[in-house]
C-alpha cells in the first residue's frame, strides 16, 4: 500500500506560483477621467505531490506469479494522496498492456516466462497530478520445477485399454431416443468401445415385465415368453456406436428391491438360486437370440453378495455350478463368446475356480476407489488400481493371478468409479476428485493391460455416479477426463518410459500417429512447477476444479494445479 508523507522538502522539481489577485482597496472618488481603481497582488505556492521509493515485486519472477506494485506517496499541500485520480500503466516488453491500467496488482496469469514487466506512475493530491515516474523493471524467467522426464526410446508395453460406460435404469432411453436427452454424442465423443447393461434392472425395457425381454418364463418346459423389440433396440444402438455389448444376465443378491430372475422361474429352496439346467436353458436363448451381435456376457453381478466378502464354500459351490452349466451351454451355441463373472481378484474364488476347473474367459473384477462419504481422498485415491497391483490377505495382484492359472487372460475392470457408497452417494464422483481417481485407474489399467474400464454409470442426477447430468443433458469433470483419453489413446499405441520426480504427480506418455503425449495428474492440493524433458509439448490441456477443458499453448516451464489433469501434445516426426 502506498505510504502517505506530508514532509516539505528543499529540492522541489517544479513550482508552481497563482498569482492571486485580490481588490485591496478602491477609491470612492471618480475624476472626470475614469475610475482610478488601486490593485495589491499578493502571491501564494503550491507543490506538486511526488513518488518516492518505487518498487515492483518480487524482484525475481517466475512464470505465473503476481507482480505488486508499491510507493511512497509525498504530498506537499497538506492533502492526503486520491487514489482514485492515481494514474498506473503497465508495460510488457516494453509495449502497453492498457486492460491493467491503474492496477497496483497484476494477476498471476498474465505472466509469462521471458517477459519483462515494469509499471509507470502518477499521484494525485486531488488537485495536482505529479510527473509521470517509472518504476524498476523485473524479468520473467523460469525456476527449475519437477522434474518428469520422457523416454521415447524406450517402449513399456502397447496400450491394450479402452474406455466403457454401464447403462441402468433408464440410461438406455436416453441413447434409443425414448427420453428428452441424448447420451450418444457424448459416448461417440468419447469413443466408448463396451457398454454394460444390467438387462435385468433397465426401467420399463418390456412393458409386460419388470425383469429385461422375458415377461414369462415355464421352468417345466424350459420356455419363455419374449419381447426382444427394446432390447434389440439397445444392442443395434450400441453397435452402431462402434461399441460392443456387454450383458449382464444376473444379480444374486438374496433379498433386493428388484426381480433376479424372470417371472415364473422357479428356485431351489435349498439354494434360493434357480436349478442350473433351467438357468443355463434359459441364458441359452440370448446367444440363440443375438448370435454374433453380443460377444460379450456377465452369467451373474457381484456374485459374493450371495456367498460373503469371504466366501461361503457351500455357496461358492451352488454359484460356480450355476455359472458352469450356463457358461458350457452358451459356448456349446457360440464358442466365440467372452463370458465371466465379477470378483475374480478374491483369492479363494480364484483358487477354487483352478481347483474344480472352471472356465475363465477374462479377469472380471470391480474397481471402486472409496467405501463411504467420509473416505478422505488421500484413502481413495491410495486405492487406484490396488485390485490390480497390490496383494492383500484375501486378494491376488492380477501378475499372481496370470502365475496361479497359468495363462494370460484378458482384464476387465467392469465397474469403477470414485465411490461405491450409496444412501448417501458421494458427490465427489462428479466433481474434480473423481476425475482425479479416475485418471489414476486409467494410467495404472494402461500400464497392466487392462483392456476395459467401465464407468458406473453413465447418467445420473447431480451428486450420484453418472458422467452425464441427466436432467440438463450436460456432462460433469469425468466425462473430460475420458474425453482425453478417448480421443488421444488408442489400443496398440506404445507406451513410453516416465518418470516423475513428485510422488504427488503419476504420468502417463504415449504416442499415437505423429504426435507424442504426456499426461501428468496432480494428486496432491499444492501446485507444482513442472520441468520437462525428452519432450518439447506443443500445447496443453487441463482439467481442474475451475476449468473443464482449458487449453493453451505451451512455454517451458508449466504450473500444474492442486488437483488437476494436463495433457500435453508434442508433434514427432
Amino acid at each position: 500500500m502506498a505510504k502517505l508523507n506530508i514532509r516539505p522538502k528543499l529540492n522541489y522539481v517544479f513550482i508552481l506560483i497563482i498569482l492571486v489577485i485580490n481588490i485591496f482597496s478602491m477609491s470612492s472618488r471618480v475624476n472626470a477621467a475614469g475610475n482610478n481603481v488601486s490593485f495589491v497582488a499578493s502571491a501564494s505556492i503550491v507543490y506538486l505531490p511526488e513518488a518516492t521509493n518505487l518498487t515492483l515485486t518480487p524482484s525475481t519472477a517466475t512464470p505465473g506469479v503476481a507482480l505488486s506494485a508499491d510507493y511512497d506517496f509525498v504530498g506537499k499541500n497538506g492533502q492526503p494522496e486520491s487514489t482514485s485520480d492515481r494514474i498506473i500503466k503497465w508495460y510488457r516488453d516494453g509495449n502497453l498492456v492498457s486492460q491493467y491500467n491503474n492496477l497496483l496488482n497484476l494477476p498471476a496469469s498474465v505472466t509469462a516466462e521471458g517477459e519483462s514487466w515494469y509499471y509507470t506512475l502518477q499521484v494525485s493530491d486531488g488537485m495536482l497530478t505529479s510527473v509521470n515516474y517509472t518504476s524498476p523493471s523485473v524479468q520473467v524467467t523460469s525456476v527449475q520445477g519437477i522434474q518428469i522426464t520422457v523416454d521415447p526410446n524406450v517402449i513399456t508395453s502397447y496400450n491394450k485399454q479402452e474406455l466403457g460406460t454401464q447403462l441402468d435404469y433408464s440410461d438406455w432411453k436416453h441413447i434409443t431416443g425414448k427420453a428428452s436427452g441424448d447420451y450418444t454424442p457424448f459416448l461417440e465423443t468419447l469413443n466408448i468401445k463396451i457398454i454394460r447393461v444390467f438387462v435385468y434392472r433397465q426401467n420399463d425395457l418390456n412393458p409386460a415385465s419388470v425383469y429385461g425381454p422375458c415377461s414369462n418364463w415355464d421352468t417345466a418346459s424350459h420356455t419363455g415368453t419374449w419381447n426382444w423389440a427394446n432390447m434389440d433396440l439397445i444392442v443395434d444402438t450400441i453397435r452402431n456406436m462402434g461399441a460392443e455389448p456387454l450383458l449382464v444376465l444376473m444379480h444374486p443378491w438374496t433379498t433386493l428391491p428388484f426381480p433376479r430372475n424372470p417371472t415364473g422361474m422357479s428356485t431351489d429352496p435349498s439354494t434360493s438360486l434357480p436349478y442350473p439346467d433351467d438357468w443355463a436353458i434359459y441364458c441359452s436363448e440370448w446367444v440363440k437370440h443375438y448370435g454374433n451381435e453380443v460377444k460379450y456376457y456377465e452369467i451373474m453381478n457381484e456374485p459374493y453378495q450371495y456367498w460373503g466378502w469371504t466366501p461361503d464354500t457351500v455357496k461358492l459351490t451352488r454359484l460356480m455350478t450355476l455359472y458352469t452349466s450356463a457358461y458350457n451351454s452358451m459356448k456349446a451355441i457360440n464358442p466365440n463368446l467372452t463370458i465371466s463373472c465379477d470378483a475374480d481378484m478374491i483369492k479363494s474364488v480364484l483358487q477354487y475356480k483352478k481347483n474344480n476347473n472352471i472356465p475363465m474367459d477374462i479377469f472380471d473384477y470391480h474397481g471402486y476407489g472409496g467405501a463411504k462419504v467420509t473416505d478422505t481422498l488421500s484413502q481413495v485415491f491410495g486405492m487406484a488400481g490396488t485390485y490390480l497391483t497390490v496383494e492383500s490377505p484375501s486378494r491376488y495382484t492380477y501378475s499372481e493371478a496370470k502365475s496361479y492359472i497359468g495363462k494370460d487372460i484378458p482384464i476387465i475392470d467392469s465397474e469403477t468409479n470414485f465411490n461405491y457408497a450409496c444412501s448417501p452417494t458421494d458427490p465427489r464422483n462428479q466433481q474434480i476428485d473423481g476425475a482425479i481417481f479416475n485418471a489414476l485407474q486409467l494410467i495404472i489399467g494402461a500400464e497392466t493391460g487392462v483392456s476395459y474400464r467401465i464407468h458406473y454409470i453413465t447418467g445420473s442426477v447431480e451428486g450420484q455416479w453418472g458422467f452425464i447430468n441427466s436432467g440438463t443433458n450436460t456432462p460433469f469433470k469425468t466425462y473430460y477426463l475420458y474425453k482425453m483419453f478417448g480421443q488421444n489413446l488408442f489400443k496398440g499405441d506404445p507406451l513410453y518410459k516416465t518418470t516423475s520426480g513428485s510422488s504427488d504427480i503419476e504420468t502417463l506418455s504415449w504416442k499415437h500417429g505423429n504426435t507424442l503425449y504426456l499426461m501428468t495428474v496432480n494428486k496432491g492440493a499444492t501446485s507444482q512447477r513442472l520441468s520437462i524433458s525428452g519432450m518439447t509439448p506443443q500445447s496443453s490441456t487441463l482439467v481442474d476444479a475451475n476449468n473443464d477443458e482449458l487449453v493453451k499453448s505451451y512455454s517451458s516451464g508449466v504450473t500444474l494445479p492442486g488437483y488437476s489433469i494436463m495433457l500435453f501434445k508434442a508433434a514427432t516426426s
